[in-house]
């Protein structure tokens, strides 16, 4: 992500509150208030696990991304930026 969306917990994941134009989140689909659910196969419940998650990945590295929207679970390929 080459900035990281502003995020929030909620039940299931974590809340994407906003994505930048351009950036990795919004080239793999994400939008404002879908809930990240897991990064490279790393489960993201909340915000601890997001963090832990992309602190073993690197800029410009390319993974899975799973979330959901609305009553949707979505996969795309996420290229991560600069942090």
């Amino acid at each position: 992500m080459d900035h990281v969306p502003d995020m929030t917990d909620q039940d299931e994941g974590v809340r994407v509150g906003s994505v930048q134009p351009g950036s990795g989140a919004e080239q793999a689909g994400l939008r404002p208030g879908d809930r990240l659910l897991a990064l490279g196969g790393v489960n993201t419940s909340n915000l601890r696990a997001l963090a832990d998650a992309l602190k073993d990945l690197q800029p410009g590295q390319t993974v899975d991304v799973e979330f959901a929207r609305d009553t949707a679970k979505l996969t795309s390929t996420l290229r991560l930026g600069e942090r």
